[in-house]
């Protein structure tokens, strides 16, 4: 279950999603400075960071957490401007497991979402994510509206 709520502000918790009867949650809010040296990055996405001069791409940035009681960094994600109508989807995440990973597909779908209905500054835009060189990847990002181009990316029109 989805529910976006105003993220105009921050620490406004986007969404969260959650099976009832389960205690384990995902939250999405804005990014507050230094939640990148809250978690260790999975080893593929600490290489692509590294790669990229170690500095968070441009934009709009959320962080996605969990844990009831206390704050619990699992990652990070956002919207980098690539241009015209274009806008680049990018995470830094730990070592999630399944589970956690579709849910923070879903809270993905919930900012994309919120991006194309709820924001004039996303004037019919277009969302580009590179997936991780697996099938599990390309799946999950299939699971919540990409499309394959035949590229190295994949596309979201909402």
């Amino acid at each position: 279950m989805i529910d976006p709520v105003d993220i105009g502000r921050p620490g406004n918790v986007l969404g969260h999603v959650r099976r009832y009867g389960d205690d384990r949650v995902i939250r999405i809010g804005r990014a507050r400075d230094g939640d990148e040296a809250l978690f260790t990055p999975r080893a593929d996405f600490a290489a692509d960071f590294a790669s990229e001069g170690a500095l968070l791409p441009d934009g709009l940035r959320w962080t996605v957490e969990t844990g009831w009681g206390r704050r619990e960094v699992l990652g990070m994600g956002g919207l980098a401007p690539l241009g015209g109508r274009r806008w680049g989807v990018w995470a830094l995440m730990s070592d999630l497991t399944p589970r956690q990973w579709l849910l923070a597909g879903w809270a993905a779908h919930a900012v994309l979402t919120w991006a194309t209905t709820a924001n004039t500054i996303f004037e019919r835009p277009t969302f580009q994510a590179v997936p991780a060189p697996t099938p599990e990847a390309v799946r999950l990002l299939k699971r919540i509206g990409f499309v394959d181009v035949g590229e190295a990316y994949m596309i979201w029109e909402g």
